[in-house]
């Protein structure tokens, strides 16, 4: 992964261009817009423009919950952020973890979307008063986090343009 995002650092300085292409994995990748600043940090891409932001990272089951290893279950964990079903599944204490998450990734009157691209599902929600949305992507092997602050049109055109990549 990590040789993917330098490979997109370096073709943004290298080959500019009006496009260019966040390669999420293997499998997907997405569209977006020549940023006005990036910045790299350890597991954390940040995308800067001139009204908008969204950052792009890798779950890491050991981390993502202080003080708790979700490593097994961070698909089941991630899943029951938007569907509350899926908490039944949670040990008592982690399913209030994961309700109390859920109300600031997902807090109420927010949307929120679940959808397969191919093999991937993809969890989202958008909060129109906070101008705030996260997109999850849970695969095979990792789960991506993208949050973005910006309008809902500048967030519906990046979940429009997560795409599966032809290989």
């Amino acid at each position: 992964m990590k040789t993917y995002l330098f490979i997109f650092l370096l073709s943004a300085f290298l080959f500019p261009c009006n496009a260019q292409e966040l390669i999420i994995s293997e499998h997907l990748k997405a569209k977006v817009g020549k940023p006005a600043s990036m910045a790299l940090s350890g597991n954390l891409l940040i995308l800067k423009y001139d009204d908008w932001t969204f950052s792009f990272e890798n779950i890491q089951p050991e981390t993502y919950v202080a003080n708790v290893n979700l490593t097994g279950i961070e698909h089941l964990f991630i899943d029951s952020l938007f569907d509350t079903t899926k908490r039944d599944k949670l040990p008592n204490w982690l399913a209030i973890i994961s309700k109390e998450l859920a109300d600031s990734v997902a807090p109420k009157g927010s949307s929120v979307n679940i959808a397969n691209l191919g093999n991937s599902k993809i969890l989202s929600s958008y909060n129109h008063d906070g101008q705030q949305g996260f997109i999850f992507i849970l695969e095979e092997r990792l789960i991506h986090k993208i949050e973005v602050l910006a309008k809902k049109g500048r967030f519906d055109n990046l979940m429009d343009n997560i795409t599966q990549r032809n290989l």
